[in-house]
């Protein structure tokens, strides 16, 4: 399941920060009408972000039911390196 949540980890992290970064050092752009007199480029780009995130939410949820992580091994059979007592 690492490359699931590294890719899930990776697209929601990397669109924020992208328009975080463009937020503060690209405030031209970002502040530009969409079209004519409609609201900034900013507010649609963030908005976007809320069901770009639940769509990866949605397919990492998706592939964490199909592949499945392995259950965790009680916390005293770890301890003791697996031993049965």
């Amino acid at each position: 399941m690492r490359g699931p949540r590294r890719t899930a980890a990776v697209l929601t992290g990397g669109t924020f920060l992208a328009f975080l970064l463009l937020s503060a050092w690209a405030p031209g752009p970002m502040s530009r009408p969409v079209t004519g007199d409609g609201p900034p480029v900013g507010v649609p780009a963030g908005l976007a972000q809320l069901p770009f995130m639940a769509g990866v939410l949605w397919w990492f949820e998706r592939a964490a039911r199909r592949g499945g992580d392995a259950p965790p091994a009680p916390a005293d059979d770890a301890v003791r390196g697996g031993e049965p007592r």
